[in-house]
């Protein structure tokens, strides 16, 4: 997840998400993605074919993300530097969803990152 929603600044620390770029500067916010255990444990198995993925973004659980032998794929595909094409349409339109919400998180933090060529700029928004 980490790897495509940072593929268009890929100089971005582990723990940091793009979220845009506005006139050539990008900005990113630093997010602990991690495992929701505690959805994972009361989610029953419906489907033999896809199993749903439970994701916590700091202290918001999102939504499940299907995952099948496809989309699982093409997450280790990109893992591995791929870039998706107009093939892979599908399998990238659930990635955008689960992006948009990662982005959604993102979007309500107080610290935001700025960062234009080699330069960085950590912007603390402190007592609104």
């Amino acid at each position: 997840m980490h790897r495509y929603c940072n593929r268009n600044s890929p100089s971005l620390d582990k723990d940091q998400f793009f979220v845009s770029e506005y006139n050539g500067f990008k900005t990113a916010a630093e997010l602990e993605v991690k495992p929701d255990f505690s959805s994972i444990k009361t989610q029953a198995v419906s489907k033999i074919g896809s199993f749903n993925a439970h994701i916590r973004v700091d202290d918001h659980s999102l939504l499940p993300m299907p995952i099948s032998i496809n989309l699982l794929e093409l997450l280790e595909k990109i893992n591995q530097g791929y870039r998706p094409n107009k093939h892979d349409k599908n399998a990238v339109l659930l990635l955008d969803e689960v992006i948009e919400q990662i982005i959604t998180v993102a979007n309500e933090k107080n610290t935001l990152f700025i960062l234009k060529n080699d330069k960085r700029y950590k912007i603390v928004n402190e007592d609104d």
